[in-house]
């Protein structure tokens, strides 16, 4: 998991809601150095609604603020990613400045799309769709991958949606945040 990842070779982790709605958030998975918060992972959750009453006490979690794999594995949920494409994108404004500098602008960074199902019990719910960008001493683009514009051609909507979204907040943050 992206969470215990991120723990392991940079000795902490946390999580920082940028913004979020009843559809989506925005998250900043980050973690900390003398020089602040260094992003990570950058986070895009485009959440299945409606939401299966199986999962609503983990989603309640998330909701306010908790990390999405590390909640549901809490919650004894086991993970799945399907229809995951890789690619990569180039470090905007916004996605510098959480990375307190580290990543200059304009440098490529890796990206995947994905969609999250839970399953127990022999049973399987939709989660959500998952657009992440990540900080190069944490994942690494790969050298033969697709930039990000053309893996958004041919990705279905939702996938399609979450990248094309996830590529405009690395540059800008949302209206209503503080980045």
């Amino acid at each position: 998991m992206n969470s215990d990842h991120i723990r392991l070779r940079f000795g902490s982790y946390g999580v920082e809601v940028i913004t979020q709605n009843s559809q989506q958030r925005l998250a900043n998975l980050y973690s900390d150095h003398v020089s602040g918060r260094v992003c990570r992972t950058l986070a895009l959750t485009h959440f299945l609604l409606p939401l299966a009453a199986e999962l609503e006490q983990s989603d309640a979690l998330i909701r306010n603020g908790a990390s999405i794999g590390a909640t549901l594995r809490a919650d004894d949920w086991q993970l799945s990613k399907s229809d995951l494409s890789l690619g990569y994108a180039h470090c905007g404004q916004h996605f510098e400045r959480l990375t307190s500098g580290e990543v200059q602008r304009g440098t490529p960074i890796a990206v995947q799309v994905y969609a999250l199902s839970a399953a127990r019990n022999n049973a399987r719910y939709a989660y959500a769709i998952i657009a992440e960008a990540f900080h190069p001493d944490h994942v690494v683009k790969e050298s033969h991958s697709e930039a990000v514009d053309q893996l958004h051609e041919r990705l279905g909507e939702p996938l399609a949606v979450a990248l094309g979204q996830l590529k405009y907040y690395l540059e800008h943050p949302p209206e209503d945040g503080n980045h």
